[in-house]
This record gives structure tokens, sequence and C-alpha cells, in this order.
């Protein structure tokens, strides 16, 4: 396989009218002859069809590889609009895209080609940086994994941060299955997880910093009773697979919880914060202790305790630390 192969790229849509164009247009300006982009609008409402016009048309001039489909459908959410953009891609390579992220210039050959150099390698990703809705950098980047990953280690410490950019063979894709619709949230960590169960260590991480991967409030990641649903099913299944014993699910769990609390405590829920640090303490207390993420999410469970100025003390020196973001929110 070279560069001549085509790229499949499946982008889901939902409600990302301030967006898309963005990051159609990145999509555009990468340097692969042979790409095809399949979009479905999930059942948008506000105003993504019109930005999602103008912007495949401009991506079908970007150059004389480049073809567009579009699919509209009632709103069933993203592991049903991936399965339907699957079911019109006719690339050997697929790359995923979310409607609100941006690739940046050459990500698509640095992901190939690291795909090409590696026959083992089921799956390839970059690292990302993280912007706010303004795309502004939080100052905040994924951690970088120097060694290929295993499927248990994406339960046990995710490092695939935001599926876009996520790179592998259509036909690995084939066999692994399709995305599970009926999952809450952790829909790409289930997908990724089959696909590289039985294959050793066949993830590999590039190094560089290629994704701007965006927050916002209506993300799954933003809802943290949605993560958990999602993590606890792929965790059960993961378990009944043979990938992690249960003492190693307990700490993959506790590593989870701390993603939880991150979001208990953006949404102001202090008795659930504290709940889930002392639940991940118990499980695993030298993640944390032994991690400043995970101290800081502790301090900020104890400063609830506290009478409000103390509180708002210790909130302003956790946001200097970074805040409730630690790089660990999990699709």
């Amino acid at each position: 396989m070279t560069a001549r192969a085509r790229v499949s790229v499946v982008l889901p849509a939902y409600d990302v009218a301030p967006f898309v164009e963005g990051t159609v247009a990145s999509l555009a300006a990468q340097d692969w002859p042979e790409m095809e982009l399949v979009v479905v609008d999930d059942g948008s409402t506000d105003g993504t069809a019109a930005a999602l016009g103008r912007a495949l048309e401009a991506f079908g001039r970007s150059g004389p590889g480049r073809r567009t489909e579009l699919v509209s459908q009632g709103n069933a959410g993203l592991g049903a609009a991936r399965n339907a953009a699957l079911a019109r891609a006719t690339g050997e390579l697929v790359l995923f895209a979310d409607g609100d992220d941006l690739l940046d210039p050459g990500a698509l050959s640095a992901l190939a080609g690291r795909l090409f150099a590696a026959p083992g390698a089921r799956l390839v990703f970059p690292r990302c940086r993280y912007i706010d809705e303004r795309g502004t950098p939080l100052g905040l980047e994924s951690g970088r994994r120097e060694s290929p990953l295993a499927a248990a280690d994406l339960l046990f410490e995710n490092p695939i941060h935001t599926d876009t950019g996520v790179l592998l063979r259509r036909e690995t894709l084939d066999r692994a299955g399709p995305f599970d619709s009926s999952l809450p949230s952790a829909i790409g960590l289930d997908a990724w997880i089959r696909v590289a169960a039985g294959g050793g260590d066949c993830i590999s991480q590039l190094p560089q910093v290629l994704v701007s991967y965006r927050r916002r409030g209506r993300q799954i990641t933003a809802d943290w009773r949605r993560q958990r649903a999602g993590w606890e099913t792929v965790g059960a299944r993961a378990r009944a697979r043979g990938l992690l014993g249960p003492r190693r699910l307990a700490r993959a769990r506790a590593r989870a919880m701390m993603v939880w609390a991150a979001g208990a405590y953006a949404s102001g829920e202090a008795a659930d914060l504290r709940r889930l640090m002392c639940g991940a303490a118990l499980r695993d207390p030298v993640a944390v202790l032994g991690e400043d993420h995970g101290r800081l999410k502790l301090a900020a469970a104890a400063a609830s305790l506290l009478p409000a100025p103390w509180e708002a003390r210790l909130v302003a020196w956790h946001a200097r630390r970074g805040g409730a973001h630690t790089g660990e929110e999990r699709r």
C-alpha cells in the first residue's frame, strides 16, 4: 500500500455549525492525493447542513482526487453515524474525524507513513493539543507514549484523547465489526479495543502533536455520568474477554473515576467529586497520590468541605495548575 491508496475520511456531524467548515478545511489542506470525505449529518438542528454544503463544495475543489458524499439522517448517535458513513466509504484506509476538531497540515501523511512502516500496527494516532470553543489553545497536550500499546492499555489509561486522527486499514476495521450504537459513550474506545484484541502491541502513537481537540459544553465528554455508563460497559466486556484481571481492572476504574471527578468538579457537584475521589483512592492510592492530576483533584475534593473563601482560594490555585482538564478525558 502506497501514497496512492485512497483514504476515506469518516466525519459524523451533529450541531457543529460554528466549527465544521474549519474541520473540513483542515482535511482539504492535507497533502494526500486520493481522499473521499463521507459526512453524516446526524439530525442537526443548528445550521450544520448549510455549513456542510459550503464546506463540501470547497473540499471537492481542493484536488483532482477529492470526492465527497453527504448523508442526512435523523439523530441516531455517534456510533450509528459512523456506521452509516462506513457503509458508503470505499477507501483502503479510514481516517476518523469529529466535526469540531482540526488536523494540522501533513497529519495524514505522517499517520499513513507510520502505518505503512509498521506492518504489525493495526491502528495509529497522533498526540493532540486542547483548544477552547474559540480555538484558543488551553496549554494542555496529550501525553507521549514511547512504546506500542495493546488493547488492555486503552482501557487502563486511554491515550487516544480524541478519535480525530485515528487511522487504520479498512480490512482491520471490518474484522473488528461495527461501532456499537447502543453505547452512551466510550464508542471509539470500545471499537479500538476490538481492533487491537489479540494483536499484541499493535497500536502506535506518533510523537507529534497533529490535532487540535476542541473542548466545549455539548460534547459527550462534558457529561461525566454518560462517560461513566459507557466506560462501565466497555470495562465489563474487556474483563469478559480476559484483557484485564480483577486487580488491573480496579486500577483502571480508579483512573477513570478521576476523569469523572473532573466532570463533577466542572459542574459544581461537590458531593459526587468527593465520592469519586474517595473511591479512586481506595482502589489505587498510588495513582491518586503519586500523580499531579490526582493530587489536584483530591485537593479540590477537600476544598469543597471548607468555608467558601478558603474553597475559592484553593480553586484558584487548582485553576493555575491546570484546572479540571487533566489530559485524560476519554471518548
